[in-house]
C-alpha cells in the first residue's frame, strides 16, 4: 500500500456506488453591431459523492480527535506507520473537490477602425466568477474556497499595415484575492496551494517586420 500523504494525491473516489455527476452549460454570442459583440456562458454542475464512510485524514476546526497509527508494508515488503486522527465521516451527498457548482464568463469585444491612417482599436473586458468549492471529501467549510470574482480589461492599438500593436492591460483589476486550489494536508509544513495573483497593470509593444 502506498503510505499516506506521499505526494499530491492523498485521496480518490473510484467506482463509489451512488455517485453522480451532471448539469448543464449554456452559451451565447450576440453581435450587438458591427462594432461590438457579447459573448457569455454559464455553467451548472450538480457532482454528489455516493454513500460511504470513511477515515477523515485532516483535523476538523473545533473537533478534538484522539489519534491513532496505520502501519502497512510497502511493494519491498517494508513495514511503515502514519498516525493520522481517529475520526470517521459519512462523505455521502458531499459535493467532489475542486468541482464548483456555478461557474460564469461574460466577454464585451469592442472593434473598430479609426479614422484616416491610424489604424484599427481593440476593447476587450471579460468578467468571470467561479463558485465556492470544496477542496477536500469531507466538504468542511473552514478548509473550502470562496467564490472568486475577477474583471480583465484590454486595448489594443494596430497600424493599419498591421506591423505595429501597442495593448495596455489590467489582470484581476478587481485586485480580489483568491485561491485556484489548495491541500490542507497536515505533517508537511506549510499547505499547498495555488494563489491567483494580484492586480497587473501592462504595456506591450510589438513590431512586426
Amino acid at each position: 500500500a502506498r503510505p499516506p500523504y506521499d505526494g499530491l494525491v492523498t485521496s480518490e473516489v473510484t467506482n463509489n456506488d451512488g455517485t453522480t455527476i451532471g448539469g448543464i452549460e449554456l452559451q451565447a454570442a450576440w453581435q450587438i453591431n458591427e462594432s461590438f459583440t457579447l459573448r457569455g456562458f454559464y455553467n451548472w454542475l450538480d457532482a454528489s459523492i455516493g454513500d460511504f464512510e470513511a477515515i477523515y485524514p485532516y483535523e476538523i476546526p473545533g473537533v478534538v480527535a484522539p489519534w491513532q497509527q496505520l502501519t502497512w508494508t510497502d511493494a519491498q515488503g517494508n513495514p511503515g506507520s502514519q498516525w493520522i486522527r481517529d475520526q470517521t465521516l459519512e462523505y455521502g451527498g458531499n459535493q467532489l473537490p475542486n468541482q464548483p457548482e456555478h461557474k460564469a464568463s461574460l466577454t464585451l469585444a469592442y472593434e473598430t477602425s479609426l479614422p484616416g491612417n491610424l489604424g484599427g482599436l481593440e476593447v476587450l473586458t471579460i468578467f468571470s466568477y467561479t463558485g465556492k468549492k470544496y477542496v477536500e471529501l469531507g466538504n468542511i467549510d473552514a478548509y473550502a474556497i470562496d467564490p472568486y470574482k475577477r474583471w480583465d480589461i484590454r486595448t489594443s492599438w494596430r497600424s493599419v499595415n498591421q506591423k505595429y500593436t501597442v495593448t495596455l492591460f489590467v489582470q484581476n483589476a478587481l485586485d480580489q484575492a483568491g485561491l485556484m486550489m489548495w491541500s490542507p494536508r497536515e505533517g508537511t509544513g506549510s499547505p499547498l496551494g495555488t494563489v491567483a495573483e494580484p492586480r497587473e497593470i501592462g504595456l506591450t509593444i510589438t513590431w512586426r517586420y
